[in-house]
């Protein structure tokens, strides 16, 4: 995989940029393009994908939590 990735080489124009393609790392959703001054691609997390994980955590987070629990 590295090997196919190209650094800038002495004389390379440094205002040149790339289009780079924007994966969810949890999904592998498309999530569309970005400039940047490597070319490659890179990596986040979708909104459904960030939804559910907030979801999960908040529901974790309230039934996983002796304290919280006491006080009620």
């Amino acid at each position: 995989m590295f090997e196919e990735l190209k650094t800038r080489e002495p004389g390379d124009n440094p205002d040149k940029k790339f289009t780079i393609k924007i994966i969810c790392s949890w999904c592998e959703k498309d999530m569309g393009t970005k400039e940047a001054e490597e070319p490659g691609e890179t990596h986040s997390i979708c909104p459904d994908c960030k939804k559910k994980f907030v979801d999960e955590f908040e529901e974790n987070k309230n039934t996983n939590n002796p304290e919280k629990e006491e006080a009620a």
